[in-house]
């Protein structure tokens, strides 16, 4: 299982290596930052697209600014963040130490999870068995009872958001704040392949964009949570528990 996980991983660093090759000096650099932990998190909740959603914890409070440390200096141009209160606030830490201008985007919301939103996975379980099968399907077709997105739409809604701001942002680095289950799918629209882990809160990812074309650059990145020992914490971050 290891040696086919290494394979698959230098596979994917090639792939992307290739992709990043063909880009030219137009090509947007895009760092998508996951949101810092939150009190769903904490509690196993699915969060989704609910308005206004959780607050950030003062853990999530303190990845945040962890963020917004490293990042301070960096020659960014705008912040971009999805409308949901976590990653508004989380987008706030960053734009205080880096004095870029924040500008909400709701295509950057977290996959829309249905009925299943505001309930563990035990409760969902419990009272709507049906959205359990459907949030777990290996079908990226299948949509969640109660208005949820599938994962090939959440895809799209990716893909078009990025070439979106990139075309806005042509030959400039860009920050946007967003969801772990969004950034799963940022990863597959980058590599043509799922991604094997988790995204935990506050971790770094990094793509290039040009047209409708997408490179990996680097992705999962903890290193700056290491000095307030926040860097192995998040439940959520996978592609069907947003």
């Amino acid at each position: 299982m290891t040696d086919r996980i290494s394979r698959r991983a230098l596979q994917t660093a090639q792939r992307a290596a290739k992709w990043r090759s063909r880009m030219s000096a137009d090509a947007t650099e895009i760092c998508l930052v996951r949101h810092g932990e939150t009190s769903w998190n904490l509690e196993g909740r699915m969060q989704g697209q609910l308005q206004p959603g959780p607050s950030l914890t003062p853990d999530g409070m303190r990845q945040a600014e962890a963020v917004a440390r490293h990042l301070a200096g960096s020659s960014y141009s705008a912040i971009y963040c999805s409308d949901l209160l976590r990653a508004v606030q989380t987008a706030a830490c960053i734009a205080a130490a880096t004095d870029l201008p924040v500008f909400q985007e709701a295509q950057l919301r977290e996959r829309h999870l249905g009925c299943c939103q505001g309930l563990t996975f035990e409760e969902i379980a419990r009272t709507a068995p049906a959205a359990m099968d459907q949030l777990r399907s290996p079908s990226p077709d299948v949509q969640i009872d109660g208005g949820g997105e599938s994962r090939a739409e959440l895809q799209a809604r990716a893909q078009r958001v990025l070439i979106q701001l990139a075309a806005r942002h042509r030959g400039e680095r860009i920050l946007c704040i967003t969801h772990g289950g969004f950034l799963h799918c940022c990863y597959s629209v980058a590599t043509g392949t799922t991604y094997p882990g988790k995204n935990l809160n506050g971790a770094l990812n990094t793509v290039l964009v040009e047209g409708s074309s997408c490179a990996l650059v680097e992705w999962g990145q903890m290193g700056h949570l290491q000095d307030v020992h926040l860097d192995a914490r998040g439940f959520g971050g996978g592609a069907s528990d947003g």
